[in-house]
């Protein structure tokens, strides 16, 4: 398999600036990663990260660091194969339109119940255990330890870039192509369609 582009977001509302270490680590597996893993990282407005690290970023050649990206857009492009998500409904009915597996980090709200069924009922990618937020020392509801150390993330991280990008990768594109095609069937023949076109009409309505 070719080399794939790695896009990271986590939305506009979502970010961990307590926890500055976590994007740090993320950034720098990254760059260690071997082949290379050029990304995409689209900080969104709560975003924040250091200049050092941004001209860590730079200098390396093998990613973009910036404040807003047109995701779908993003994710449409071809050379693009992964997907970092905080799992929100909007990015993860994105990701699966584009045809992208994922990278789950989920924060709150329905994150994580979404995270769990989109890794674990319905597989579309990795949920990135180590790296969740408030339950250090926890078990998950799905039976996973969280050790929450910085070894654990970073060897985490580098099995997923492998994982990603072999067989494990490849039937994550196979059941998120089957998604997309139910998706499409929802909205040409299905309620999606009419739904949609209702709450359009009540707009036009009330102009």
């Amino acid at each position: 398999m070719g080399i794939l582009t790695y896009d990271l977001s986590f939305g506009t509302s979502f970010w961990p600036n307590n926890r500055p270490d976590l994007i740090e680590i993320i950034i720098d597996s990254l760059l260690l990663a071997e082949p290379p893993i050029p990304f995409i990282f689209a900080t969104a407005s709560r975003g924040k990260i250091t200049q050092k690290v941004i001209d860590k970023v730079h200098q390396s050649g093998r990613g973009l660091i910036v404040d807003w990206a047109p995701q779908v857009q993003v994710l449409s492009h071809p050379a693009v194969g992964m997907f970092l998500t905080h799992c929100g409904c909007t990015s993860l009915t994105e990701t699966i339109v584009c045809g992208v597996p994922i990278l789950a980090l989920p924060f709150a709200a329905d994150q994580p119940a979404l995270s769990a069924h989109f890794t674990h009922i319905n597989p579309i990618g990795i949920q990135l255990t180590q790296l969740l937020t408030g339950l250090v020392g926890r078990t998950t509801g799905l039976g996973e330890y969280v050790e929450g150390t910085e070894e654990a993330m970073r060897t985490q991280l580098a099995d997923a870039w492998t994982r990603m990008r072999g067989e494990e990768g490849d039937k994550y594109r196979m059941k998120i192509s089957e998604l997309k095609e139910l998706m499409r069937v929802s909205w040409v023949s299905g309620g999606s369609k009419e739904a949609a076109m209702s709450i359009s009409k009540l707009f036009d309505e009330h102009e």
